[in-house]
């Protein structure tokens, strides 16, 4: 019989609305910042920014689909 090998991943993301004008400079370093807070929050989530407010997902979702 074949060898199973058995891989945990984890994923921490920042994501920032590309707003006219910005540089991609400016986005970049809010996406940043935005992954390093996602980090420090611990793994597997992501935050993002959506119309200045914070929204923070965190995964797996619960079996109802809903967004933490």
């Amino acid at each position: 019989q074949g060898n199973t090998i058995t891989v945990d991943v984890t994923f921490s993301g920042g994501i920032v609305d590309f707003e006219e004008g910005q540089s991609f400079e400016q986005a970049k370093e809010i996406a940043d910042t935005f992954l390093y807070k996602a980090k420090e929050g611990g793994r597997n989530r992501i935050l993002m920014s959506e119309l200045a407010d914070a929204v923070e997902v965190k995964f797996p979702l619960e079996e109802s689909g809903s967004v933490q």
